[in-house]
């Protein structure tokens, strides 16, 4: 199954976490989940929040100790 979801991940806390590994558990192990972050120039207006780059790697660096890399993308939006 594919499942997509999207967010600004800022900070990523344990209600993203839980959601994430919702998402995974519904994809299930030939699954794919697609994660949009909205980029550095779409959340300007909110104030202080960390650049596109940050917020990626950090998505990236949960998802690596989930252990769920070969079936995760993630995508800015736009």
């Amino acid at each position: 199954m594919k499942v997509c979801l999207g967010g600004t991940f800022y900070p990523l806390h344990k209600g993203h976490q839980q959601l994430l590994r919702k998402a995974f558990q519904v994809a299930g192990p030939q699954g794919f989940v697609f994660i949009g972050v909205t980029t550095t120039a779409m959340v300007k207006k909110k104030g202080s929040i960390a650049s596109f780059e940050k917020r990626k790697a950090v998505l990236m660096q949960f998802i690596q100790e989930e252990r769920v890399l070969p079936k995760v993308s993630i995508q800015p939006l736009t």
